[in-house]
């Protein structure tokens, strides 16, 4: 091209000058574009219009520049990778089959995971695949899920967010100890700082109180030792016969509303105790023996069988004052019935049975048993009744033992006011 002819040419302008363009209709039925040139090249023309190629590229993408206009290589130098453009097409035959009805025989979407459309313009069909798959619609497993992880320009998930693709979507779950969604950047704390200090304070002053109590434990655990072992518990695991009760279990009988009365002794409850009733009695600190003594009286106690005598059932030797558990009996003491509120008339026949049965007791209390034994208190508040008004001895526990071969008592336990002055 001579160089007076490009002073007519204008850069960004493709109106004829150098450089011509025509838009292609929309819904063209275009099978084969190819330029025509009639000019040529060693025609007195082809200085003025020297027109060597042509291109189809979408309108917005090429700016006319001048340098175009020289030789044929300038644009495959200038954009290697070729020119874009837009194809709308559609398959001109057939259109989407409708709801629930089975795809034509020649259908084109035969990718799984792809849809139908009806074209934009003109008639037919086209195939998308479906959201978050990408490929060709048109051939057998043409459309792939995609990771949306690796698009994060198209598929946000912020940095407080974790990634995890999934077939046909993506989620992003805030971090752990966080809370909100990672796609639209709303990931928080669960624990502000304030909540942080709070429970952080919180949990110190529990781990403090857990220390506190697993040492009140260890040193309540040693009491209970120190109290089991001074009351004679070794003496007594000897006797394997003597039921030994854990003050945990004994704990919930102590309510008033067990309360039945209470002597020099101490107090007395009713209770159930595997499955039998029991008369519970919760000795007043000092009024016991103290270790093998005690354990030794309870270890004789528990021999005595006889009708006419309460028995014995076992003890609890891990408070300061052992407990002692006897049989219950349901009527009560004599002296309830001969003088309480609730007095029961007694003919003399049954008074008699009462007076002559508890002798049958005391007699064999002080001459029949191994070691001898005497009462000390016998009264008839001391006197139990069943529910058929046999009397049976209570209270000999507080007695002290009398060995066959000596004369007289070492010591005296119970009411001093009736002791025999021979054993004082």
């Amino acid at each position: 091209m001579e160089p007076q002819f490009l002073e007519f040419a204008t850069n960004g302008s493709c109106k004829g000058r150098g450089c011509c363009e025509a838009a292609l209709p929309e819904a063209f039925p275009i099978r084969e574009l190819a330029p025509s040139f009639t000019v040529r090249k060693n025609n007195t023309l082809f200085k003025t219009n020297p027109c060597s190629y042509a291109m189809v590229v979408e309108s917005s993408w090429y700016n006319f520049s001048t340098p175009d206009m020289y030789g044929y290589e300038v644009l495959p130098k200038k954009y290697p990778r070729g020119v874009p453009f837009v194809i709308d097409f559609s398959i001109p035959n057939g259109s989407c089959p409708a709801k629930g009805q089975p795809p034509p025989l020649d259908y084109a979407c035969v990718s799984g995971n792809s849809s139908c459309a009806n074209a934009t313009s003109g008639q037919g069909y086209v195939c998308k695949c479906w959201d978050h798959y990408d490929g060709n619609p048109y051939i057998v497993n043409g459309c792939q899920d995609i990771d949306e992880c690796k698009i994060r320009d198209l598929y946000p998930c912020t940095a407080d967010g974790i990634c995890k693709n999934k077939l046909g979507g993506y989620d992003c779950p805030c971090k752990p100890g966080m809370k909100g969604d990672g796609i639209k950047g709303t990931c928080t704390d669960k624990f502000p700082a304030t909540a942080r200090v709070i429970l952080g304070g919180v949990g110190g002053v529990f781990i403090i109180a857990a220390i506190s109590f697993l040492i009140l434990l260890r040193k309540e655990k040693k009491k209970t030792r120190e109290f089991y072992e001074k009351n004679g518990g070794r003496t007594l695991e000897k006797a394997k016969f003597i039921k030994l009760f854990e003050k945990e279990k004994l704990k919930p009988i102590f309510k008033s509303s067990n309360f039945i009365g209470k002597g020099g002794f101490g107090e007395v409850y009713k209770g159930i105790l595997d499955n039998e009733p029991v008369a519970v009695k919760k000795p007043i600190s000092g009024s016991v023996l103290e270790n093998e003594q005690f354990a030794n009286e309870v270890i004789i106690q528990y021999q005595v069988i006889h009708k006419n005598i309460v028995r014995l059932i076992g003890c609890c030797l891990e408070v300061e004052a052992p407990i002692l558990v006897y049989e219950f009996l349901c009527s009560g003491s004599l002296d309830d019935i001969l003088h309480g509120k609730n007095k029961v008339p007694l003919n003399l026949g049954v008074r008699l049975s009462i007076a002559a049965e508890s002798a049958d007791g005391l007699v064999y209390m002080h001459s029949k048993t191994s070691i001898k034994i005497l009462h000390g208190d016998v009264k008839p508040a001391n006197i139990l009744l069943d529910d058929k008004f046999v009397p049976k001895i209570s209270d000999f526990g507080i007695s002290r033992l009398i060995a066959r071969d000596k004369q007289h008592t070492g010591s005296i336990i119970g009411d001093m006011s009736y002791m025999d002055p021979v054993y004082l």
